[in-house]
């Protein structure tokens, strides 16, 4: 059965609390330990070193070298309208003459402005104009509804 069985008997037995996992087929160890580890945030060194059929350390050395820290990515994506946030204010707060007189304004308030666009992304809030689009939606099914009304 091999080095993967282990691990494969324990996730179809619902030991393991991940979702099912498949261990990559193809590519190099590193690519199947990187895409293990961050598909499968909560297997184990030992878990994943069974699925990509080879050892333990193996899978730590990838893992530090990559420096892939589930905790920290999953910090990361919980927290990335925030830290978006957080650096638009670091950019705006760059807008002194001196900075001004070193770094177009155009390519602060353009950075300022992508991660203003994308903190709303990540709050699931509209990054464009959509009152406008909902305004001008409206005055065409009304316009259609009065040719309607005029064509009987």
């Amino acid at each position: 059965m091999g080095k993967t069985g282990t691990a494969r008997k324990q996730i179809e037995a619902g030991k393991l609390t991940t979702t099912t996992v498949k261990p990559p087929r193809q590519g190099t160890a590193r690519e199947r330990i990187v895409k293990l580890k961050t598909s499968n945030p909560t297997l184990s060194e030992r878990q994943i070193a069974e699925l990509a059929g080879c050892s333990k350390s193996s899978v730590h050395l990838a893992l530090e070298r990559y420096g892939i820290n589930p905790n920290a990515i999953e910090g990361y994506k919980t927290n990335r309208a925030d830290i978006f946030a957080g650096l638009q204010d670091r950019i705006l707060n760059k807008l002194t003459d001196m900075a001004l007189e070193k770094t177009p304004a155009i390519q602060l308030v353009t950075a300022a402005s992508i991660l203003y666009d994308k903190e709303r992304l990540e709050r699931g809030e509209s990054t464009s104009n959509v009152s406008v689009l909902v305004g001008a939606i409206k005055e065409l099914q009304q316009a259609r509804q009065g040719q309607d009304i005029n064509d009987d």
